[in-house]
């Protein structure tokens, strides 16, 4: 609930709630909570996002019988080729993380991923395709060498992929941008005037008009 001031900011315990450590100290004392979660929809700050997240919940389940930690994220919408992975394996990286750290005496478990409306876009059609005629590589291997008594003092040396192999990456715009950069300057303006002419002329057939200039303009691409 604290208030976002960018990334180069830093945060203290004193801004908002501390979610993570809530987890953590659940996890370590009260491990059958049904309440072991990280909310990552804010809606007190919703209307200053340029896109709001993405992934917005982990719920984590402590299995006690076999010393296991599972998660389940949920994701409001997933834009599948280019984030779900990317969503998925870091959701990985930080149940291998807490089980790492001292005096959570776990194994990673089960990774659920539920996703709300799961898509692909029009711009991506045929990178999916291309990675569709593509075999599988196994599995890497990710394992945490050293032991921490906070998840803040991992570091990038800390982690070891094994038997990591991969194709050659397949490149695909984020479709949000490039709706952004597509952006059709004309409609704006088009739109502008008929706020103004709305308010001088209050005129319904100059309102007409400008409507069907703006339908028109909007299926016909300008150079």
């Amino acid at each position: 609930g604290g208030e976002y001031k960018g990334c180069q900011h830093q945060y203290d315990s004193s801004v908002g709630f501390d979610q993570l450590n809530y987890v953590i100290d659940l996890i370590k004392n009260n491990p059958t909570s049904r309440r072991i979660i990280i909310n990552l929809w804010n809606p007190k700050t919703l209307h200053k996002a340029t896109l709001p997240s993405c992934l917005c919940k982990y719920q984590f389940y402590v299995d006690t019988t076999h010393k296991e930690l599972n998660l389940q994220i949920y994701l409001r919408s997933s834009d599948f080729f280019l984030a779900n992975n990317w969503n998925t394996c870091t959701g990985a990286l930080l149940v291998h993380l807490l089980c790492n750290l001292h005096d959570i005496d776990l194994t990673p478990g089960i990774l659920t991923v539920v996703v709300g409306d799961t898509h692909l876009y029009k711009n991506h059609i045929e990178q999916v395709r291309k990675n569709l005629e593509r075999v599988p590589y196994p599995f890497p291997k990710l394992i945490i060498k050293n032991q921490k008594n906070n998840i803040e003092d991992f570091v990038w040396k800390d982690l070891q992929i094994i038997g990591y192999k991969s194709y050659p990456r397949i490149p695909a715009p984020m479709a949000v941008w490039e709706n952004f950069n597509n952006f059709n300057y004309f409609q704006c303006i088009l739109v502008f005037f008929n706020l103004v002419f709305n308010y001088v002329f209050n005129s319904i057939y100059l309102k007409i008009i400008i409507f069907v200039i703006i339908i028109y303009k909007s299926w016909v691409p300008i150079d």
